[in-house]
């Protein structure tokens, strides 16, 4: 008998990490935990991002990507990783098209890594309400990813605070849109990949996304009404010693209509040391990854998955 989402990829209501006990938070920490442990996905409830929010959400994203292509085209990424992204920008010949965003720093406010690669503005399309949306949404992440970050440091034995600075300025959003098509074996969505970030948030608005059982074989990870899909970034297993699972997934594009995604990345500011977590690493055992800067981490593989030409002004 196949395996159903139920049985592999565990809903867990996180609204206690806001207002519950410290029981009750020690308690969504260890199921949290769990699931990096077991699979590297979750599904998460009582995130706090509002419904309507999200609607909105996609609401914009089918506008933006319902455009002319020259539109489009006008909002194209740079070198900062940000804008919107053809598909001839990707390596893997991936069937997918993106809109990507980074933390927007108000006016007068400098952007720390403004001289490092993968760092730019964001860019904006002439759609109404379209940024207006965007930045609610993206903002409303940050708290999310606060807390889940809290619990993970509390599951790994860490001080609670522990990921807190060196989060804030590097989160990444993206929009994405998978056409219809008529075969699709043919050719994939998003090819078999794990993220390089800490925390990945996604929310669907129709199946596609699959993820990779202990097994080889691919789990389908249906929509659940209001819940966020999180998954453990290969950023966040360096963290924990490999301890959590950071798991290769894939979109297979849908045949009878469009599929549209919104993601939220947990991703380390640029000058962060990603290095295991001392409560990760047994007396005696030596660390099973060395330290590494985020930056430099995020820069390679962005390279090795970008047409270069895609990622320059």
């Amino acid at each position: 008998m196949a395996k159903t989402l139920a049985q592999t990829i565990p809903v867990i209501d996180i609204a206690g990490l806001r207002t519950g006990s410290d029981a009750e938070r020690r308690r969504i920490a260890r199921e949290i935990g769990d699931a990096a442990r077991a699979i590297g996905f979750l599904s998460i409830t009582g995130h706090g991002i509002p419904a309507d929010l999200l609607a909105a959400t996609f609401e914009q994203s089918r506008a933006f990507f319902a455009l002319p292509q020259a539109e489009k085209d006008r909002v194209a990424t740079n070198g900062g990783y940000r804008g919107y992204i053809h598909p001839s920008a990707l390596k893997s010949g991936d069937q997918q098209e993106s809109f990507d965003l980074g933390v927007e720093f108000g006016p007068g406010e400098a952007d720390p890594f403004g001289d490092r690669p993968l760092t730019s503005g964001n860019k904006w399309p002439d759609v109404p309400g379209f940024r207006e949306t965007l930045l609610a949404v993206f903002n409303a992440s940050f708290a999310v990813f606060d807390e889940m970050h809290r619990a993970i440091a509390i599951d790994l034995g860490a001080d609670p605070e522990f990921f807190t600075p060196l989060f804030g300025r590097n989160y990444g959003f993206r929009l994405s849109h998978y056409a219809a098509v008529t075969d699709p074996t043919a050719c994939f969505g998003s090819s078999p990949h794990s993220d390089w970030g800490s925390l990945t948030l996604l929310a669907q608005d129709s199946p596609g996304l699959q993820v990779q059982g202990a097994d080889g074989t691919w789990i389908p990870v249906d929509v659940t009404a209001g819940a966020l899909v999180c998954n453990i970034g290969d950023s966040l297993a360096r963290w924990s010693n490999g301890t959590y699972s950071s798991t290769r997934h894939r979109v297979i594009n849908p045949t009878a209509k469009a599929r549209f995604s919104v993601g939220f990345f947990a991703n380390a500011d640029l000058d962060a040391m990603v290095a295991p977590l001392p409560s990760c690493i047994e007396p005696g055992q030596l660390p099973k990854f060395p330290p590494i800067e985020f930056g430099a981490f995020m820069q390679a593989r962005v390279q090795s998955g970008y047409v270069q030409e895609a990622m320059s002004d």
